[in-house]
């Protein structure tokens, strides 16, 4: 029997198919004959537990005020792009860049604080800023607004008129043809809320000519003014006069 021809046709079967395998450029057989896809099909998976953060916008309304007042200020953390308000969000807010606090945003991203008004008249920045956690998928953020100051106005609260004080030496009379020294005494005060303003210049005229000028004492408000000798036992009239201020407005009292 010749076995010459199936030998010759297994070796060139296994041949053949090393070939095939060796030059497709496909598919390569494994040892687990499973297929590996070639390294061009490859694809690079995403980091895993990565957050897309979400910009804000941070509306701050304008408030309008005078110096002293108590207002609130106030602040709306809205998230892109749902334009809803970030719940729980940390908010600080500053005046002209001065730090003031912080709060937390309700459930509609709305938040207050309350500020008594320490800065002089005219325009100035409010700044809310939002300061994200690590688990807010919210970058932070910061919004503008404008407080705006009015002067608050000034009274004197009293005028006790013209104190006659003997400023002669002591033991010399003081007497119609030697009149003493006069002095106005006055207490200046925030209209509003009868806040002492201290440290401020007062004027007190006799007859339309100033006679003198001296600041309000912190403590207290007063001011005592000297305005010279003047006729005994007569009536003197005048007035005292604040003209104001960066914070507060031009005041006047008769006596």
């Amino acid at each position: 029997m010749n076995v010459t021809t199936p030998t010759r046709l297994l070796l060139t079967l296994f041949i053949a198919g090393a070939c095939a395998s060796a030059f497709s450029g496909t598919n390569v057989l494994v040892s687990n004959m499973q297929q590996k896809p070639p390294a061009a099909a490859l694809a690079i998976n995403p980091v895993p537990n990565t957050v897309q953060f979400q910009g804000v916008t941070i509306e701050v309304p304008t408030i309008k005020d005078q110096y002293g007042a108590k207002v609130q200020l106030k602040a709306v953390v809205i998230g892109k792009p749902t334009n809803k308000g970030v719940s729980n969000a940390n908010v600080s807010f500053a005046v002209d860049g001065k730090v003031l606090g912080s709060g937390i945003a309700n459930a509609s991203g709305q938040i207050w604080f309350d500020y008594t008004v320490d800065v002089e008249s005219g325009n100035h920045t409010i700044e809310a800023t939002f300061n994200p956690t690590a688990s807010t998928p919210y970058a932070g953020g910061t919004g503008k607004g404008t407080l705006v100051v009015a002067k608050a106005d000034a009274t004197f609260k009293d005028t006790a008129g013209v104190v006659l004080v003997c400023q002669r030496p002591y033991g010399q009379p003081c007497d119609a043809q030697s009149p003493p020294d006069s002095v106005v005494i006055a207490y200046l005060q925030r209209a509003s809320d009868g806040k002492v303003i201290g440290g401020v210049p007062v004027s007190a005229r006799v007859g339309g000519i100033v006679k003198g000028t001296q600041n309000t004492r912190a403590g207290d408000g007063e001011v005592v003014v000297n305005v010279g000798p003047q006729p005994a036992n007569s009536q003197i009239h005048g007035d005292v006069e604040f003209l104001g201020n960066k914070y507060y407005a031009p005041t006047k009292a008769n006596f």
